[in-house]
Formats: structure tokens, sequence, C-alpha cells
């Protein structure tokens, strides 16, 4: 399949899922009561102070399109790119990071990746075992069986995706499905461009849901944030990207818009 549709097609779920989880928040501030720390909006003055203030993050993104986009460096390779970018930036144009922060943010880190890759090294034996009994490939089987309709099919898959994620690393479950599902959905009538975003975007979700979770265990490992908080906090959230995949599922113009309109 085309990459550049695949990318294109992310554009606007991506900017459905900002307004989704801003709206979400929103509704969850309120109702909570809390209090903006900005009672009013800023001037333009100073919202040009600060956007000089922070033009270097604000180039990071810019640079890693940029860089991966022209192959200076791949997408497993952006993490490196960001540390160096980041120690330069401190170092050179903030002048805030002397050797002392340096050396607490390298002990943080390296206290904080080894306490996650533990949880993660522990919860992937579950994975192991789940890929070794090709358990996803026999579901997958079987929900193809039960029907041929793209809207009853579509929402069992995303469902099964859904479950998966639950337990698998999204790499595994796309290496493991996508041979399975991309001939299967074709058949169906239904767009591999369609079908691999609304995949991708459930395969992700994965990562932030427990019981295995990389974000999710990297997220309450360096906020010092109970595994049951999380959990309870990030329902909301959660239920609203949920609508969004299924919303992307039914009506496949919002993925296939940019995608017709500009190739």
């Amino acid at each position: 399949m085309s990459i550049g549709k695949l990318f294109i097609g992310g554009v606007v779920p991506g900017l459905l899922m900002t307004v989704i989880l801003m709206g979400t928040t929103w509704v969850i501030a309120r109702r909570r009561g809390y209090q903006p720390d900005v009672r009013k909006f800023p001037g333009f003055r100073e919202l040009l102070r600060e956007v000089n203030h922070s033009k270097w993050a604000l180039l990071f993104p810019v640079f890693l399109v940029i860089g991966i986009r022209f192959g200076i460096f791949t997408p497993s390779e952006v993490g490196a790119f960001a540390v160096v970018y980041a120690i330069v930036v401190g170092v050179l144009f903030y002048r805030e990071l002397d050797w002392q922060a340096f050396n607490n943010a390298l002990r943080h880190s390296v206290h904080d990746i080894g306490m996650i890759m533990l949880i993660i090294m522990l919860s992937a034996m579950i994975g192991y075992v789940i890929s070794l009994e090709q358990v996803p490939a026999r579901a997958a089987e079987w929900i193809v069986g039960v029907t041929q309709n793209q809207q009853v099919l579509l929402s069992m898959l995303i469902v099964f995706i859904l479950l998966l994620g639950m337990f698998l690393e999204s790499t595994v479950i796309v290496l493991l499905l996508t041979p399975i599902l991309v001939p299967i959905v074709i058949k169906a009538g239904i767009d591999p461009v369609h079908f691999g975003l609304v995949m991708m975007t459930a395969t992700t979700l994965g990562s932030m849901t427990p019981p295995v979770g990389v974000a999710m265990f990297t997220v309450c490992g360096l906020l010092k944030t109970p595994l049951d908080e999380y959990t309870k906090e990030a329902i909301p959230l959660i239920a609203a990207v949920v609508a969004l995949i299924f919303a992307m599922a039914f009506m496949p113009g919002i993925v296939m818009f940019l995608p017709n309109l500009l190739m």
C-alpha cells in the first residue's frame, strides 16, 4: 500500500483525536471545578515572547519530521536524536544544563527505565505464551468466519484488537495479524488504507490500557502514580478514543477524505 496515503490518511483522525481528548479533559475539569493558572487569554506580545522562549522545543518536531522524511534517521533512532538535541539545547542555548543536573537526570533515567523494563520483561512472558499458542491467528480466523458484513466484521475486529492490545505489544499485534486480516478485509470490500488506519489506532491504544501497557507503565513509573488510580482517571479518555475508532470504521470519509483529495 502507498505509505503516502497511509500517512495522509492519519491527519484528519489525528486532529479529531486532539479535539476529542481536549473536549473530554475540559468536561472533566469543569465537573471537578479545576481553576486555570491563567485567568485570561495572553496578549499577542506575551504570546510572541513565549513562542520565542520555546522556539527550540517547538522546532524539535519539525526537525524530527524532516529527518525521518529525508532518511537522515529512522523512527527508532528518533529517541537518541531527542536526547542529543535536548543536551545541546540545554547546554548551549538555555545554559541551564550543567554537569550536576545532567548527572541527576541520568541517574533518574536509569532508575525509571530499569523499573519499567523489569515490568515489561515480566509482562512479555504472557505475550510470548499467547503468540506461541497462536491465539491471535485462531481468533482472527474465527471472527472472519462468523460474518461477511462490513460493519459487523469491522466492529468484531476492533473489539478483538483492543482486547489483544491489553496483553501484547503493538508491534507483535501488527506482525501477527496484518498478513491474516488484510486479504480478508480486501475480499470483504474494505479499503486497506481505511482498515490500516483503524487497526493502527486501535493497536496503539493498547500501550495505554491495563494490564500490560508500555506507555501506561512509563507514565505511572515517572509520575509515581498507582496503577489503579491511572486506570480510573484514564477511563473517560480511553472511551473517547474508542468512540473515535468506531467513528473512523463506520465513516470511512474521516480517513479517506485527504488521500482521495490529494492522491
